[in-house]
């Protein structure tokens, strides 16, 4: 993917939002969001943020308008 990924709201995670980098099918159909977070963690040298991804079900994931979602990687599992 060229680019920053596209952007997704995460209304009930404590990021509110991420970037989005695959969308798969599992096996039984449900559609399935890879997105990378940002989790702000603290230690003894500070706080800093590591992004991470994160696979997330359908509902817990919103598009939000102006995002173009076409050029995110599809693929299907058959576990």
């Amino acid at each position: 993917m060229q680019g920053d990924p596209p952007s997704v709201r995460l209304p009930g995670h404590p990021s509110g939002a991420g970037f989005l980098l695959e969308w798969r099918k599992n096996a039984d159909g449900a559609r399935e969001y890879l997105v990378e977070i940002v989790e702000i963690s603290s230690g003894y040298r500070g706080g800093h943020q590591e992004p991470r991804p994160v696979w997330f079900q359908a509902d817990e994931v919103e598009p939000i308008s102006g995002e173009d979602y076409t050029r995110v990687p599809r693929t299907r599992t058959d576990n």
